[in-house]
């Protein structure tokens, strides 16, 4: 039976909703099959130079140690994340304490159903109001669990998912518009001519570098700052630094960014090293703050809350003596003007989208003109990561340069989605998706830096969101963690709209949550042996619409492109339409059309190559694709291969690549497609990892 447990103050009421871990895991471990998923880090294929999920990671095996055959600890990482109860503004929220089992395998982990409630409170209790229920969990289970578990099982603390204002909150810490800002290290910002400036980038270069000046140039684009950076990089913080200063904080008199004691002070394992960045509110302010500056004022959304911000970055340039274009009155350097704007706007209209994404542009409009076609964080993080630097080519030169270089390095620590074959060739499991190569994140980590120091050179000075600096730590974190991806907040906040959903009153919302959790938590325990049925691993191939008839008869040209690899009889193929390839929904005949599944990329002599799918075929127990090859990819800002250019192959070019593929190299990542203005060339955009790197 779960117990909810009550605070009785003596000023007030204050209820603290508390679902005990142990109790929730006795009743799953008891489950011989429960048990199994648990011990999947043991039984899966690994890489000794891939990180290819949690496991791979030092992170991973400073708090776990080395796996064993026999059950002796699971990890969890652990989200505290507020929601409103309901859409009506002001009407109050509850913040849960959720926990996501990273033991359990990548295709479970992350599903709403697979997930623990450990406690609901009222997100108005901060500071100690709040601190002293966690130190409660600490001294009822927590501790316990670390120390000796359940069933022999220890349960140990990974790390913490949370945004940036639920991470102040959480390390007790001052908000990132503070002077000390960083939770990973001790840098400070730079005091402006009415607030502190959000920069400082250059600071994280080596001591002699040439890019340390006041200005410098990147070929034809010169970047201009305030002043020299002669600050030396700052130091990482660390468990004896962070205990030696919250001694000294206080609320009143914060101390290097300090205020009290941590919310999980008293959590055994609960090191400093638990503090993870959180790439999906990272990015999401990150795109903002670009389109603002790209636009700036404007009649819709957040583009109406510019006001006067040209003026003010006018007087700031004027006294810190760059830009003088701008001081003298020109249109700023990273701005686009009305009818530079209404190209972008035409270029995210023209574009063919895959299927299962939400558009970017619709009735009329895209982002560039109405902000609420990007209200989600998925969609601003899809319009950064995706449809951003293909369509800024030609304009605002110098920032799209910069975009470039920060969007290409983010999405190589993101880690690559590579096809099934070359999976196997690697010895991974194919259902480790994404990959980072541990050898490149270094090299990686130096062009993200340089793209952070290029924008701020390229930006207002005054302009720069402070979330933004958490971009620098990314590749010292991705080393030490992994991919982000695979601890950002994404399925926290899933969950959070799932737990929203079980609010039943509006009188007693808490109430009414913690309740349906409760019965959520004993339906979980019922329903388990029914939900163990549905824990394979997912089909990596699945054809389905068959086409008329259901039998496809090839040509000759692909009859013979089958035989070169391995076909011997082809009679009774069948013909389909649509495809899922690791997830990935593919479909046959749309090209051209908005909606558009057909194109895909694949690799061909260590190079990323593009295709258009016309028919899947299923023949003798092997998936196949009939395509139709585009041109060699050009990369206008090569090495850099996140802008990719092609055309349509000549129909005489078409015989000197094979017409057949084996669907196992078809990589699972969808494509869009924004066609040229010539009327010829497209640019791919693929919606996941990125194209091989140039040799």
């Amino acid at each position: 039976m779960i117990c909810l447990f009550f605070c009785v103050m003596l000023c007030c009421v204050q209820v603290f909703w508390y679902f005990p871990l142990k109790q929730q895991l006795e009743n799953l471990l008891q489950n011989e099959g429960y048990r199994h998923l648990l011990l999947h880090e043991t039984r899966r294929a690994k890489s000794e130079v891939l990180l290819c999920d949690v496991y791979d990671t030092p992170r991973w095996r400073k708090v776990a140690g080395e796996p064993t055959e026999q059950l002796s600890r699971i990890v969890f990482q652990i989200c505290v994340d507020a929601f409103p109860w309901t859409s009506r503004k002001n009407a109050g929220s509850v913040k849960p304490w959720q926990i996501c089992l990273l033991s359990l395998p990548p295709w479970l982990r992350y599903k709403a159903k697979h997930m623990f409630c450990l406690a609901i409170i009222p997100n108005a209790l901060k500071m100690q109001a709040a601190k002293k229920y966690y130190d409660f969990a600490a001294a009822y289970e927590m501790n316990d669990l670390h120390l000796t578990g359940i069933y022999g099982v220890r349960v140990i603390m990974h790390g913490t998912s949370l945004d940036s204002p639920g991470r102040r909150e959480l390390l007790g810490m001052q908000s990132v518009q503070a002077y000390y800002p960083c939770h990973t290290c001790m840098h400070t910002w730079q005091p402006g001519l009415s607030k502190v400036i959000h920069g400082g980038y250059r600071r994280f270069l080596p001591e002699e570098h040439a890019w340390r000046a006041k200005t410098f140039r990147v070929g034809n684009f010169q970047y201009e700052f305030r002043d020299v950076e002669c600050r030396q990089p700052p130091v990482r913080r660390t468990d004896t630094l962070v205990s030696l200063a919250v001694l000294r904080a206080t609320p009143a008199r914060p101390f290097l960014g300090h205020k009290s004691l941590p919310f999980l002070w008293n959590w055994l394992g609960a090191d400093w090293g638990r503090n993870m960045p959180d790439r999906l509110h990272d990015l999401k302010c990150f795109c903002e703050m670009t389109l603002k500056g790209f636009v700036g004022r404007g009649s819709d959304g957040f583009y109406k809350n510019w006001g006067s911000r040209d003026a003010q970055h006018r007087a700031d340039c004027r006294i810190f003596g760059i830009f003088d274009e701008f001081v003298a009155g020109a249109l700023p350097p990273w701005r686009l003007s009305k009818e530079q704007r209404k190209l972008m706007d035409t270029r995210v209209k023209s574009m063919w989208w895959t299927h299962y994404s939400d558009k970017l542009a619709w009735k009329g409009y895209s982002f560039w003109m109405k902000t609420d076609r990007i209200w989600k964080a998925k969609h601003k993080i899809l319009c950064l990561l995706t449809v951003l630097p293909t369509c800024l080519r030609g304009f605002v030169a110098a920032a799209h340069l910069a975009i470039v270089y920060i969007v290409d390095a983010l999405k190589q620590l993101d880690g690559q989605f590579i096809a099934t074959h070359e999976a196997m060739q690697l010895g991974v499991s194919p259902h480790d998706s994404p990959i980072v190569d541990e050898s490149a994140i270094k090299a990686v980590g130096r062009q993200l830096l340089k793209g952070l120091v290029m924008l701020e050179g390229s930006f207002p000075v005054s302009h720069l969101n402070p979330a933004l600096h958490h971009l620098v730590h990314y590749a010292v974190e991705t080393a030490r963690v992994g991919s982000l991806v695979w601890v950002s907040m994404n399925s926290f906040e899933r969950n959070n709209k799932r737990m929203k959903g079980m609010v039943r009153s509006n009188a007693h919302p808490d109430v009414s949550l913690a309740n349906d959790t409760q019965v959520d938590i004993a339906a979980r325990v019922s329903s388990l042996d029914k939900d163990l049925l549905g824990t394979q691993p997912p089909p990596l191939i699945t054809l389905s619409t068959k086409i008329s008839g259901g039998l496809y008869i090839p040509t000759r040209r692909q009859r013979y492109c089958m035989s070169l690899i391995g076909v011997k009889r082809f009679d009774h193929i069948q013909g389909y339409n649509v495809a899922r390839i690791r997830g990935i929904h593919f479909s046959c005949g749309e090209w051209g059309q908005r909606t558009c599944g057909s194109v895909f990329t694949t690799v061909y002599r260590g190079r990323s190559v593009y295709g258009i799918l016309d028919r899947f075929m299923f023949v003798h127990g092997v998936e196949y694709a009939a395509v139709t090859w585009l041109s060699k990819p050009f990369y206008p800002y090569a090495p850099i291969t996140l802008v990719v250019r092609v055309r349509m192959l000549l129909a005489a070019d078409q015989p000197l690549n094979r017409c057949v593929i084996r669907c196992d190299r078809i990589e699972p990542c969808g494509v869009n497609v924004m066609p040229d203005e010539d009327g010829v060339h497209y640019y791919m955009m693929r919606t996941r990892g990125f194209d091989r790197r140039l040799q």
